[in-house]
């Protein structure tokens, strides 16, 4: 019997995951778009901050086609694999390293954060949290429940909302010749984001409000319309 192709078995638990994800947080991803369509309505930050992979999440909601203007993120260029994959997994654990990448960032009542980390067992994500929950800011959680109860995360206490990913601990949904392989957490994660930002837009669009978002920048008066955005949050998003 012929075994199935990697490429079909990573597809259809991949798919299986998202549709999880959708039936089962919907609440969660409702909650989480409100309170960023408050924020927005209010003229507040949502800030987004992960280390490692994660930070590719932080950055999948940042100044980007269709994404959200009033994102702030959050860049720890030592918790990002840029001083070398070995040193970032070093920093990402080390304490005291997230106090001080939250003291770079003006995090004020009425932002938002969103905290994203697989395992949330860093130190220095936790450390973020903690201080934006500590300055008035609610606080949503983007992790697998599964692997973040097994690392007995602190998390679960910090963050006001915890959005599952519902992936394995672990990350790969694969096993292949006694390796698992094909994460998941990248994929459901950016599923997770863009999907709550569009049920923010919605809501924003419902009350008659603005929709903050940014368009691709090779598209027909992209620029002017950006412009109008960047104008707006220029010196108070740090990295614009």
């Amino acid at each position: 019997m012929l075994e199935p192709m990697s490429l079909e078995q990573y597809s259809s638990a991949v798919l299986a995951l998202l549709q999880t994800v959708l039936e089962q947080e919907a609440p969660a991803l409702r909650t989480a778009a409100t309170w960023i369509a408050n924020a927005v309505a209010e003229d507040r930050l949502i800030y987004t901050f992960g280390t490692g992979h994660s930070h590719m999440l932080a950055s999948e909601m940042f100044h980007r086609a269709g994404g959200l203007a009033s994102v702030s993120l959050m860049i720890e260029p030592g918790a990002t694999f840029q001083v070398g994959a070995l040193a970032g997994t070093l920093l990402e654990r080390t304490v005291g390293y997230g106090s001080i990448i939250a003291e770079r960032y003006p995090i004020e009542p009425g932002d938002v954060l969103i905290a994203i980390s697989n395992s949330a067992a860093n130190a220095v994500v936790l450390e973020v949290a903690q201080a934006a929950k500590a300055r008035g800011a609610r606080v949503i959680a983007l992790l697998s429940r599964q692997y973040a109860q097994m690392k007995q995360s602190p998390m679960f206490e910090i963050a006001d909302l915890v959005l599952d990913n519902h992936g394995p601990a672990g990350d790969a949904l694969v096993e292949i010749g006694g390796e698992v392989v094909g994460p998941v957490s990248t994929v459901a994660g950016a599923f997770i984001l863009n999907a709550v930002w569009c049920e923010a837009a919605q809501i924003l669009h419902r009350r008659g409000l603005p929709i903050p978002a940014y368009r691709s920048s090779n598209m027909p008066g992209a620029e002017d319309h950006n412009a109008r955005w960047v104008a707006h949050f220029k010196g108070r998003v740090r990295h614009l």
